[in-house]
């Protein structure tokens, strides 16, 4: 059976796809930007002398044999190290993209590639070629998030920062590019199949594979005895309108005493919140313990995305036995059964959202065992 090759910068989804084919004796190499050595002892105990923050460029049981860089890739990054420059980046993907073909073609090798490396590594390869999309096709994306600052003109401040406004019209090509060079898809939702349907892709070629959980470290919890004096939402994300983040105010705010709880990250716009007529905690890059206090304190956690990929927090939530409140343009309709282990509603569907937290505020038992079925479904996407 052959092996692959696989391409991607930086931990892209926790290394998993290499790692999967590694522990099958299917991977041949990664071909990546920066890789520490941590299997190697001297290496180990040297940079640990100076950080830990070196294992989130390791993961166990991907052994260094399995990887390949360069010293030119080694060089770029460190550059960026050091001062970060968006076309330095461009030209890391395009030197990885183009090393991952070399060895595709030397070895005679199938090639997976995750979206934004495929055009240089597909072009003129013939053998086998898996294009592995991580996020919607920007097409898609930027359609939609068009028709959000159309019907709620609030939204263009944060909309019009999001990558796929920053993408040129000869990186779109090359995005095409990607998809009419594949031979095969695999994404992570169905949303982001419907992109690549609607970008042109033969929709019977795409596959879908879930993102998994480590249920360990987000285990479950026992919130029988929890008895907020409030009932207390958790939101998690960037606090943009790509969340969705007007039509969970707006429909709190017709909901008597509840607590919006927001652990933001990345782009954060308070201004969105300035309509909110109910209590709003603010907390801001919390740790993992942290984090987990907050899953555990709350008594629903809802994600009302515009487009997201996926939605890894939503199976995080899922995995402690919190209720989720999401929509169909996240991983919902994949993993969660409507009613059951969750609720999954149309985008900017406010009524919808209001109900469903009504639901979930006004009978604890119906949260408490639709938490306990999250926690079960969760389980079933594991990374194992």
């Amino acid at each position: 059976m052959k092996k692959y090759i696989v391409v991607h910068a930086g931990r892209r989804d926790d290394y998993q796809v290499a790692l999967s084919l590694a522990e099958n004796q299917l991977l041949e190499k990664l071909v990546t930007d920066v890789y520490f050595p941590l299997d190697k002892p001297w290496f180990s105990n040297f940079f640990y002398l100076f950080s830990n923050s070196f294992e989130k460029r390791f993961k166990q049981g991907l052994r260094s044999k399995y990887i390949y860089s360069s010293a030119h890739i080694l060089f770029l990054s460190f550059l960026n190290m050091i001062k970060y420059d968006i076309t330095r980046v461009k030209k890391i993907d395009n030197i990885l993209g183009k090393i991952a073909s070399r060895l595709s073609k030397d070895k005679n090798l199938p090639i997976i590639s995750m979206n934004s490396y495929a055009y240089y590594a597909f072009q003129n390869n013939t053998n086998l070629k898996i294009l592995f999309q991580f996020h919607p096709h920007p097409t898609f994306v930027k359609k939609i998030l068009l028709e959000e600052i159309s019907s709620n003109p609030s939204a263009e401040k944060t909309i019009s920062e999001e990558h796929e406004f920053s993408v040129s019209e000869t990186e779109m090509e090359l995005l095409e590019k990607e998809i009419e060079y594949s031979d095969y898809c695999i994404c992570a939702s169905s949303i982001t199949k419907k992109s690549l349907v609607d970008a042109g892709f033969d929709e019977a070629k795409i596959f879908i594979a879930p993102y998994g959980v480590d249920t360990e470290k987000f285990p479950f919890y026992n919130r029988e005895k929890l008895n907020n004096k409030k009932f207390r939402i958790l939101f998690l994300g960037s606090l943009n309108q790509r969340k969705g983040i007007t039509y969970l105010i707006d429909a709190i705010n017709q909901i008597e005493n509840i607590e919006l709880v927001i652990v933001g990250r990345g782009i954060y716009d308070d201004s969105l919140l300035q309509n909110a007529n109910f209590t709003v905690v603010n907390k801001k890059n919390i740790d993992h313990n942290e984090l987990l206090a907050e899953f555990e304190r709350s008594d629903c956690f809802v994600l009302p995305s515009i487009i997201e990929g996926f939605g890894q927090v939503v199976l995080e939530a899922m995995s402690t036995g919190l209720p989720v409140i999401t929509t169909e343009n996240t991983c919902g309709p994949d993993i969660i059964e409507n009613g059951i282990d969750g609720f999954v509603i149309p985008i900017r569907d406010q009524e919808s959202l209001r109900n469903s937290i009504n639901l979930l505020k006004e009978n604890k038992s119906y949260r408490l065992k639709m938490g306990k079925s999250a926690h079960i479904k969760a389980k079933q996407y594991t990374w194992l």
